[in-house]
């Protein structure tokens, strides 16, 4: 499953608004629109961003997920930084 389908598969309101991306109902608060957007990237990593200014860890948490459930395998370290 990929970081996209996990967790557009726990939120609301999921609607497309172009290729690999759109917008979903916040899971913090009850939003009667959706007022979050989410981007995939062609590596496979999900970018998810609230207009209301909740977090990316805040959002996750509230479906059960983690910020490592955004990146298609477990990050890992390539030499310095």
């Amino acid at each position: 499953m990929t970081p996209a389908e996990k967790f557009l598969s726990r939120v609301e309101g999921v609607r497309q608004t172009g290729p690999g991306r759109g917008v979903f109902k916040v899971p913090t608060r009850k939003d009667k629109h959706p007022s979050g957007s989410y981007r995939e990237l062609d590596d496979g990593r999900l970018l998810i961003y609230d207009f209301g200014c909740d977090s990316a860890a805040e959002m996750l948490a509230a479906v059960g997920l983690t910020l490592n459930d955004l990146y298609p395998e477990p990050l890992t370290t390539h030499g310095r930084p």
